[in-house]
């Protein structure tokens, strides 16, 4: 048994979810996030169908920020970007 089924097997079987937080960034993103989950929690408590468009909704901004600044970055310089801002959009 290698090292990481020893550690889940004593954790109870189960994988750790996330690393544990180191300085303050990481216990404030944490906290954040416990927060924006309670949030939705809250609001869309009976309602599931609603809280997954929004999730998902959240989840695509990072792709769509980064394929912006990319686009941007590609205007400024004149050049291709090498097929990215698809990637970053799907």
């Amino acid at each position: 048994m290698n090292a990481t089924a020893a550690a889940a097997q004593a954790d109870g079987g189960g994988a750790r979810r996330s690393h544990p937080p180191q300085g303050l960034p990481d216990h404030f993103a944490r906290a954040v996030t416990r927060l924006l989950r309670w949030l939705a929690d809250t609001f869309f408590a009976k309602r599931y169908g609603h809280r997954a468009v929004v999730l998902e909704t959240v989840a695509a901004v990072p792709g769509m920020v980064g394929a912006t600044l990319t686009h941007l970055q590609c205007l400024r310089r004149m050049t291709g970007d090498d097929g990215w801002i698809r990637t970053l959009l799907e």
